[in-house]
């Protein structure tokens, strides 16, 4: 082994010899403290982040680190920065403090996702917020959103767990708030939820991903109002044990209540909402201990057979204007 070692580090003396050690390229310890990102620059000095130029930060790759990784705590956006490009942030879970200035006025798509630490952020001037701008940010307690937004992605808060407080600033156009709930006013859709959320009799439409891992959301109630609930609306609520589907809703989207792990009883007086029962989502072949344990419907079914017959597998009680049935089909190999 010594003599091995002995080889070896002649070889490398000889290498520098004929090469010039002197001239090779000195590589930083920790990774690189500065470069370009889309028409823009930044710099790292410790964990502080500082992003300088004018015009658009650029996209870094999906659900990868960022080049300047992914421990910042602080980030300063200088002022002449137009856009935040999408994940530009993405699981920066130290990040606590991000100054944003008026001349921004995009957050791309997934650009804090996973900003887990980051407890407020003020977007001033933003006109575009993309889909899950916010996904994951988990001790972002409150939102509000400027008079001049004027798009707001689907999912945009899905996964923000302490969120608790949605509010909208006066002359919004497109948007406003009311019982925590972020609502499109041209649809009446609901775009965002929180723990906290009341959903008013205004909304008709509960939008795609509007309460997407809100685990902290114990109880919601569907006014009659609401006629569609989004794909994915309810999607990982772990904290709902019952839910109730109102006579006014007409269609359900797929994986509505998916990987509601702890919703044992939905009631359903809705007999639209009965025939759209596969739709709902409640479980998958794979996780078999999401399945619900009741489902109670109130409503008129003219088949009762072909109801059961098309129920997914393992929902042992159905009950049907107060009839129990047992379900038997569709039971996995």
């Amino acid at each position: 082994m010594k003599k091995k070692i002995i080889i070896l580090l002649a070889v490398i003396t000889a290498f520098c010899a004929l090469t010039s050690c002197s001239s090779l390229p000195v590589l930083p310890i920790g990774g690189p403290t500065s470069g370009s990102t889309g028409d823009c620059t930044w710099t790292l000095d410790g964990k502080v982040l500082t992003i300088s130029g004018n015009g658009d930060m650029g996209m870094n790759t999906w659900f990868t680190t960022p080049p300047w990784g992914d421990d910042i705590t602080k980030v300063i956006i200088e002022d002449g920065v137009t856009a935040i490009g999408g994940f530009s942030f993405y699981e920066c879970s130290s990040l606590k403090s991000i100054s944003i200035p008026d001349s921004v006025t995009d957050i791309g798509q997934s650009a804090f996702w996973g900003c887990s630490s980051l407890k407020d952020i003020d977007i001033n001037c933003v006109e575009y917020i993309a889909e899950s701008a916010f996904v994951s940010c988990s001790s972002l307690q409150s939102i509000n959103i400027p008079a001049c937004v004027d798009f707001i992605g689907e999912g945009v808060f899905s996964g923000c767990t302490s969120l608790e407080s949605i509010t909208v600033l006066s002359g919004n156009e497109k948007y406003y708030a009311k019982g925590n709930c972020l609502i499109e006013k041209s649809t009446d859709r609901l775009i965002a939820g929180c723990k906290t959320s009341v959903i008013p009799d205004s909304v008709i439409r509960i939008g795609s991903r509007s309460f997407a891992f809100c685990e902290s959301l114990t109880s919601v109630t569907i006014p009659n109002s609401v006629t569609n609930i989004g794909e994915n609306a309810f999607n990982g609520c772990t904290g709902l044990t019952d839910i109730t589907i109102p006579i006014g809703v007409s269609y359900i989207s797929d994986g509505a209540f998916f990987q509601c792990e702890n919703l044992k009883t939905v009631y359903i007086h809705s007999p639209d909402a009965a025939k759209e029962i596969r739709k709902m989502t409640f479980n998958t072949t794979t996780d078999p201990e999401y399945y619900v344990e009741t489902i109670c419907v109130k409503s008129s079914i003219a088949d009762v057979s072909d109801f059961i017959a098309g129920m997914p597998y393992k929902t042992e009680n159905v009950m049907i204007d107060g009839v129990k049935y047992t379900v038997y089909s569709n039971t996995p190999d």
